[in-house]
Parts: C-alpha cells; sequence; structure tokens
C-alpha cells in the first residue's frame, strides 16, 4: 500500500523509520484517547494498529478531523462486532486499506461487514469473558469507552499498555452468590454481562457480597 516495497533498500527504511513511528504512535493515540481503550489487551485485533497506523501515515502524520474520526470510530466497532480478522487477514487488511484511501480523499465510507444484528444481543448474552476471543474484548472495549465508575462513583483506573490487572474485573453477581441463591443462572457466571470494570481494592472489598442499590 504505498508504504514498503519488495525492493525497499535499508537506505530508504532507515529515511522512512522516523515517519512509521510517528504512525505508530498516533495509532496508540487514537485507540487509547479517542477511542478510550486503556489497555492494549482490550484491543480485538492486533492488527488493527497496523490499519491506522496506515491512515496516519498517509494522512502525512497529522491528527484526522471530525468526520474522519467518526469514520475510523464506526470502523473499528464493525471489525470487532463482526470478528473481521478471524481469518483471511491479509486479504480483508488490504480491503480496509483501500477504504481508508476513501475516507482519506473526504469520503463516506460503508463499511459492510457480516454482522447478524437480530442475534447480536444473544451472542453477547452467550459470550464468556475470556481474553483470548476477540468479541469479548470488543465487549470489553465498549465498557472502556463509556468510562466506566467504581461503586463511589470514582473513575476506574488503569494501567495503560502495561501488564494486566484481572482484578479490575469484576463479577457483578459473585459466583458463590449465584451458587447459593441464584441457581437458575448459573450458566451466567462467567459470560460477559455479568463482568464489570471496578478499582482493585474494591473488587477485594466486595469479596462475595451481591449488587446493592
Amino acid at each position: 500500500k504505498g508504504i514498503i516495497g519488495d525492493d525497499l533498500k535499508v537506505s530508504e527504511l532507515e529515511i522512512l523509520w522516523n515517519d512509521m513511528r510517528i504512525s505508530w504512535e498516533l495509532s496508540l493515540d487514537c485507540v487509547n484517547n479517542k477511542l478510550k481503550i486503556k489497555h492494549i489487551k482490550y484491543i480485538p485485533f492486533d492488527v488493527i494498529l497496523v490499519s491506522l497506523a496506515y491512515f496516519y501515515y498517509k494522512n502525512n502524520l497529522r491528527g484526522e478531523n471530525n468526520s474522519q474520526r467518526e469514520q475510523l470510530k464506526k470502523w473499528f466497532w464493525l471489525v470487532g462486532l463482526s470478528r473481521r480478522y478471524d481469518s483471511a487477514v491479509e486479504g480483508r487488511i488490504e480491503k480496509d486499506l483501500d477504504e481508508f484511501d476513501k475516507i482519506l480523499k473526504g469520503d463516506e465510507v460503508k463499511f459492510n461487514y457480516q454482522i447478524d444484528w437480530g442475534k447480536l444481543k444473544e451472542t453477547i448474552l452467550n459470550e464468556k469473558i475470556s481474553l483470548g476471543s476477540a468479541f469479548c474484548k470488543t465487549i470489553l472495549s465498549l465498557y472502556s469507552y463509556n468510562n466506566p465508575l467504581g461503586f463511589d462513583g470514582v473513575p476506574v483506573q488503569f494501567s495503560s499498555y502495561s501488564l494486566l490487572n484481572r482484578k479490575n474485573l469484576h463479577h457483578v453477581f459473585p459466583k458463590n452468590y449465584i451458587k447459593e441463591n441464584l441457581p437458575d443462572l448459573r450458566e451466567y457466571i462467567n459470560k460477559i454481562v455479568n463482568i464489570c470494570f471496578i478499582p482493585a481494592n474494591q473488587n477485594i472489598e466486595v469479596s462475595d457480597d451481591p449488587p446493592k442499590n
């Protein structure tokens, strides 16, 4: 896509290196500040950063305007919800970069990815918590995007791009509470809909207590 060719020389790569680094930094900034994803392990697919870096490189190392930002956000959520990069990754990235070229020209792009909107609610209800699932990480990214608050109303603090602190992931209805009081809901114990973000110290304090008004 015009960044690195097969016959690229080392000297040319050295010239490009700084621009590539800046493009990568801009893609991380987009994920962290525009999409509000506060931990790199919540990004559904690593190659999302590659596509974003391409956008910023082709945009002359500048940030996006409002229209471009909204289209990039739309693209991100649709990629995650459709599990777009689960297979045929290279070909799909190539098509997405063609769409990015249109965005850079000022066009409005429709990303026609395969999502069964009629079954989306059921899919979310049945999704287990797993950082090996791109769909699960998309839902966690959505939680993060909405600026989660602890039970005391204070914003949850994430250690951005450091090792994941799993104690930030809390069961809304704790495991033991469901087993003892809501046995019919056991199948939902480890589903994503029973997970929320709270500070690690609150997670320890809450322990097996049920949610309260």
